[in-house]
């Protein structure tokens, strides 16, 4: 079995990050020279501060999961470099590297998120939108002449950040009366709508550009109306 096949492990017991018990921790391990000797010193002396020794053993056991996942050289600067967003930004690391399907969620959560980074791709959009689209460049012939440039921009001529998409987004949710929207409802009722309609699952996918199945899988919400339409089909 391939390790991207392997069975995710569910043991995660602490979902908090304790940075200062996972840096106190990662010092011990320094000084002791092992994660055994590590483990026993923190059970011990109570590292975590919690006030049942059982739930000490069983967070201190995580912890020592996780950061067992970084070598001396990322311990030595999460002990001796590292600002504190550092250190959070390493244990997340950590976090990832110790269970996988905390791994791919993040990584499939990024990848959807509103910068792709540097990877290219294709949008496709339907007729409606590309007619609109159209009309848009036309009004701004001058900015839509240089390919580089980005298809919606700010007052000032360049790209809107994430978070003020985000704020963007929340602004136009409040002018139309939508509550407990955000700036990803859209993404979602796009993929729901989708499967609503019968289009393959497979389809969904790739155009929500999800690395995995089971994200998209995730993004379908069910509702009655959804089901009644399954059950219809049955001739």
């Amino acid at each position: 079995m391939a390790a991207s096949e392997q069975p995710y492990q569910m043991s995660f017991t602490s979902g908090g990050m304790q940075l200062n018990a996972c840096v106190d921790l990662a010092k011990i391990r320094l000084e002791l020279g092992s994660w055994d000797q590590a483990a026993r010193s923190a059970v011990s002396t109570g590292l975590t501060g919690l006030p049942k020794a059982s739930s000490n053993e069983r967070t201190v056991r995580e912890l020592v999961k996780r950061l067992k996942t970084l070598n001396d050289r990322e311990l030595e600067f999460l002990l001796h470099e590292a600002h504190r967003s550092d250190q959070i930004q390493l244990l997340w690391i950590s976090i990832c590297r110790a269970y996988r399907f905390v791994r791919e969620f993040a990584s499939d959560y990024l990848n959807s998120a509103q910068t792709k980074g540097s990877d290219s791709t294709t949008v496709l959009v339907n007729t409606k939108l590309k007619r609109q689209l159209e009309k848009f460049a036309k009004q701004y012939p001058v900015h839509m002449s240089t390919r580089t440039a980005p298809l919606l921009f700010s007052a000032k001529g360049g790209g809107f950040s994430a978070q003020t998409i985000v704020n963007l987004f929340k602004r136009i949710y409040k002018i139309a009366g939508i509550e407990g929207a955000s700036s990803h409802s859209g993404r979602r009722q796009f993929v729901t709508k989708l499967a609503d309609q019968g289009i393959n699952a497979r389809l969904v996918q790739v155009l929500a550009r999800h690395k995995h199945l089971s994200t998209t899988q995730r993004y379908i919400d069910v509702n009655e109306n959804a089901l009644r339409n399954a059950v219809e089909l049955l001739k």
